[in-house]
């Protein structure tokens, strides 16, 4: 091979492993880890979160609200519906609050008022938010066991935008993606857009 097909050759596997890295960047959350630690991210409790592989049978679905979001606070049923047919079946669910100002007890009530029983994390500087790549709510994100984001937006179609649904969904993206996840097979959508509220800026 003479030295200008090897510049050649070389310049051809450069941009194969970049084009390769910016693709698989996209399915992670943070990058594949081991676990998770945030600084500010806690139970309603007090306690710090902490996430960890060995202690996710199938994967965690984080699940983004807020109290004051009406498309949000409207999924409430759905959600606990998903909560309770899922859950049995290895899948760990964390409802996650961002607003940087709400207490816990107001967290609390809010899940009260909503009938939500799924166990409720405080993000109050939006770390794991960030991280997970969420910016409304209602958003959900799917983390696998080995740490990888699997999927990341919408619960299902019945908000076409902000002011504009339909009586009943026709796609669900969510419940689609835990199945997948269950029958060990690849996710049929990864991502979609969600249609809500934006997160709250902080301070």
């Amino acid at each position: 091979m003479s030295r200008r097909q090897g510049r050649h050759a070389g310049l051809k596997w450069l941009v194969v492993g970049v084009t390769w890295a910016l693709l698989t960047s996209n399915s992670h959350a943070a990058g594949s880890a081991s676990s998770w630690h945030f600084k500010h991210v806690t139970t309603l409790t007090g306690e710090p979160f902490a996430w960890k592989t060995n202690e996710v049978p199938s994967a965690t679905a984080f699940v983004f609200l807020s109290t004051d979001c009406p498309i949000a606070n409207s999924y409430a049923p759905e959600l606990q519906r998903i909560q309770t047919a899922y859950s049995p079946h290895g899948i760990q669910f964390r409802a996650v609050y961002c607003e940087p100002t709400e207490t816990s007890e107001t967290l609390r009530r809010h899940q009260e008022q909503y009938q939500l029983t799924i166990p409720s994390l405080r993000d109050p500087q939006q770390e794991l938010a960030r991280s997970l790549q969420v910016s409304r709510t209602p958003e959900v994100a799917i983390v696998d066991s080995k740490g990888n984001r699997i999927y990341r937006g919408r619960i299902d179609d019945r908000h076409l935008r902000l002011g504009q649904s339909r009586p009943e969904a026709t796609t669900h993206e969510f419940r689609d993606a835990l199945e997948a996840v269950l029958i060990g097979r690849p996710i049929p959508v990864a991502e979609t857009v969600a249609v809500g509220c934006h997160l709250p800026p902080l301070p």
